[in-house]
Order: structure tokens, then C-alpha cells, then sequence
């Protein structure tokens, strides 16, 4: 059987070294011990990148959310929210293939399914990927500014590469204008893109990166990007 190597690229923008500033709350982590069998794990993926490099396979892991774009004219259980830089190579190119673990319509079981980059942005740390199939179902994006500080949030994601799951905390800092949000539930590696779920199931942050508070591969609390921006940005581009 091949074997996969797969490299963690440990980016202070990438997969979410961030140290405290002062700009950014100190903020003790309370977040609810991970949860491997929460019912919004549905609405989510886990995603990777792969490129070869001296004959090697090189994986870059993240996390994705199944997401309802309608509103955008855009049908079907079939698009998923990220961060860029799941997808992205150090010179910000699409690597050169970009999978989804995909829970098909019907089945028990996921799948690792190549997945087409619809259009992402840099900058925003914000990327739109598209199944090939209908997903077995998807999440609908929370209306703006309903987000505010102390409300209760569920973050999902694969860390480190492993099966999805889900951790709770609060929002601490709110700030939409600086496309910002900053909550107590723990995100380490691998939970970028993921989705972060209000109590009623709807997505209202990605995951961007973590602010580091001890050991690197501990995790800390989560930096995310509202959805706000990430509705903003999507109309941008089914406009033109």
C-alpha cells in the first residue's frame, strides 16, 4: 500500500501560531472536552492538500464546513467553506490537488473525494471549494451580527489529522470590521477552515488560526473569521 507522508506546515499565518498582542484579549481556555459524536459533525469536513515534492507526497491537513449557499444562487448540498491556506502552497498557488472527506447523500461512511477550488482570497484567509457529489447535507450561514460576546459556539475540525470533532466555548472578542472574532474553545493544528456553529446549528465563523498559550501542539483559543466577512467576499464573486 502507498504510503502517505504527511508534513504539518507549521505557518504563523498558516496553521495559526498567533501569539497575544496587544491588540487581542488574554484569554484563559474553558473550553468543554472534545466531542467525537456531536450532531454538527455532519456539516463538516475534514480537508487536505497534496503535492509531490523529490518523488514524496506532502499533505497539508485542515478542515472544512458544508455550507447552504443559496442565497447566493449557488444549489445543491455541495459547497464547502475554508480557510486559504488549507489549500494553498508557501507562494499562495492551489496546490496541486485538494481533497474533501466527503459523508455522501445516503451513506454512513465518508470519502475522500477530489474537490474543485472555486475561488479563494489570500488575504481574507477565505476559500470556496465545490463537491463533485451532493453531500449528505450542509449547514445554513447565520444572519449577520448575530454573533456577540459571551454567546456559546461549537467549533469542528480534524486537529493534527484526526477524525473530526467538535469543542465548545464562548466568543471573548467580536469584531467584525477587522473580520475577527476570538473564542475559548481550544484549535490546534489541523482545525483551520473549520466551521463554528451557533446554538442553533448555523455557521457563523471559519477557523483561521489559534493564539498560542503553552506547548505549540496544545493548541490555544481559536481566531476565526465571522461570517460576515465570508458572506461579504462570496457575494463579491458570484457578482461579477
Amino acid at each position: 500500500m502507498k504510503r502517505f507522508i504527511a508534513i504539518i506546515l507549521c505557518l504563523v499565518t498558516a496553521f495559526g501560531a498567533v501569539g497575544a498582542d496587544a491588540s487581542r484579549p488574554a484569554v484563559t481556555v474553558v473550553a468543554d472536552r472534545p466531542s467525537k459524536n456531536d450532531p454538527m459533525l455532519k456539516n463538516a469536513v475534514r480537508v487536505r492538500s497534496v503535492r509531490k515534492a523529490d518523488g514524496v507526497e506532502i499533505t497539508q491537513w485542515g478542515s472544512g464546513g458544508c455550507a447552504e449557499l443559496t442565497e447566493f444562487g449557488m444549489l445543491g448540498n455541495r459547497y464547502i467553506i475554508t480557510a486559504a491556506h488549507v489549500i494553498l502552497d508557501d507562494d499562495g498557488n492551489v496546490e496541486e490537488r485538494v481533497e474533501a472527506e466527503i459523508l455522501l447523500q445516503g451513506a454512513e461512511v465518508r470519502a475522500w473525494l477530489q474537490v474543485e477550488v472555486m475561488f479563494y482570497d489570500k488575504e481574507l484567509d477565505i476559500a470556496v471549494l465545490k463537491s463533485p457529489v451532493e453531500m449528505a447535507s450542509s449547514a445554513r450561514l447565520a444572519d449577520d451580527d448575530s454573533l456577540k460576546n459571551g454567546d456559546e459556539v461549537t467549533a469542528i475540525g480534524g486537529p493534527m489529522g484526526q477524525p473530526l470533532q467538535a469543542s465548545k466555548g464562548t466568543i471573548v472578542k467580536n469584531s467584525p470590521w477587522r473580520c475577527e472574532n476570538i473564542g475559548t474553545m481550544n484549535i490546534r493544528h489541523g482545525n483551520s477552515g473549520g466551521p463554528v456553529f451557533d446554538s442553533e446549528g448555523h455557521i457563523v465563523a471559519i477557523v483561521r488560526a489559534f493564539q498560542r498559550v503553552g506547548r505549540d501542539e496544545d493548541g490555544g483559543p481559536g481566531v476565526m473569521v465571522p461570517i460576515e466577512c465570508v458572506r461579504k467576499y462570496i457575494n463579491s464573486k458570484v457578482k461579477k
